[in-house]
């Protein structure tokens, strides 16, 4: 292979790499762009929906992962006549 053809080669191989980049930063501009437009507003201090739209799906934490205390526990036992 000539110089001359090595040098075309290199830059057909570049052309290929900037469009595939350019694709690339395509594809990643409309999902940004869709993916902004579903964020929903929210009021800082109670991070209720601004739109006041209520979603229907609903979620319930429960963390279990921590016991009382001995104190607490004892409080609690005091209140309900039972242990938690």
């Amino acid at each position: 292979m000539s110089r001359r053809q090595r040098k075309a080669e290199a830059a057909k191989q570049g052309k290929r790499m900037v469009f595939i980049l350019f694709i690339i930063a395509l594809v990643g501009a409309i999902t940004a762009y869709q993916y902004i437009g579903t964020i929903v507003k929210r009021d800082p201090v109670t991070a209720c929906r601004i739109d006041k739209l209520v979603s229907r799906e609903t979620v319930v934490v429960i963390d279990v992962t921590d016991n009382f205390n001995e104190t607490r526990s004892s409080k609690n036992k005091e209140r309900n006549g039972r242990e938690c």
